[in-house]
């Protein structure tokens, strides 16, 4: 569940910034087959989060297993990986109020289904995802000079996805990134025969390199975030055989030497790479 935005201000000509109250996933905690001991890589994560798990509310933690073994035993499986996620938290010291919902899905209501590979899409359901309450400041984007459809309309094949911002070091999308994944499932399914390319991009490294991703310990930050997007288009219904993602690393920047930080920020983007209109 991406984050919305309860209560916002909105600016025509610039971007502004506001303090709202969003409601997201704030995490997602995986497990390894028929396992519910939290691995190093996810205390690292839960140990990063717990600062920010303080002033959260509200939290609800959803626990899911993947297609194998009958229910009863699979719906144990998730409760045990729930508890454990809710042990780690209690003892990094949120407050057993602040845990106000548990939920044991086992196998059923599984992600990510039109995921092609067994292997992914199991390991994808091995997860406990804790979402929350929490009051941030939001960037509110300004108005895109030119629409995506209109961009695909004049021919352009190498789109710049604007405003598609994440968690720094995470392939967490934050709240502001929802608008732009909006338009870009429009343009799916308004045109039912486009086949696109998903590019991450990063900055701060050598041409060589990807980023680490703390969520899960190996340094494919880019891949994992145009992962994350072709998992919302296709969890809303576009088509996996028309999606592709790659994660470019450092290899293609725009802007070589990077000085400022807007020139970090121009290269630490997503790509939308048409491959057959």
């Amino acid at each position: 569940m991406l984050a919305k935005t309860l209560a916002f201000v909105l600016c025509s000509i610039i971007s502004v910034s506001a303090i709202s109250q969003t409601e997201g996933i704030l995490g997602k905690i995986y497990f390894d087959f028929d396992q519910s001991v939290i691995m190093p890589v996810s205390a690292a994560t839960l140990q990063k989060l717990a600062a920010d798990y303080k002033s959260i509310s509200g939290i609800t933690l959803t626990g899911r297993t993947d297609i194998r073994g009958n229910f009863v035993y699979n719906d144990s499986l998730a409760a045990r990986r729930v508890a454990a996620v809710e042990k780690y938290l209690l003892e990094l010291g949120v407050a057993p109020a602040q845990i106000t919902k548990r939920v044991a899905l086992g196998k059923r209501s599984p992600i990510a289904e039109q995921e092609l590979h067994v292997a992914a899409r199991n390991q994808l359901n091995r997860v406990v995802e804790i979402t929350g309450i929490v009051q941030t400041a939001v960037d509110i984007p300004a108005p895109p000079v030119k629409a995506l459809q209109e961009q695909i309309k004049e021919g352009k094949s190498n789109i710049i996805l604007n405003n598609l911002n994440f968690e720094g070091g995470r392939h967490i999308l934050l709240p502001s990134a929802l608008p732009t994944l909006n338009e870009v499932l429009e343009v799916m399914k308004n045109n039912p025969t486009l086949q696109v390319e998903i590019r991450g991009h990063i900055c701060c490294a050598e041409i060589t390199e990807d980023g680490l991703d703390i969520d899960t310990g190996e340094k494919v930050l880019s891949r994992n975030r145009a992962h994350e997007i072709y998992l919302f288009l296709i969890n809303n219904g576009i088509s996996s055989g028309r999606l592709s993602y790659k994660g470019m690393g450092a290899s293609k920047k725009i802007i070589a030497e990077e000085i400022t930080d807007k020139d970090r920020e121009t290269n630490r983007r997503v790509e939308f790479v048409i491959i057959k209109r």
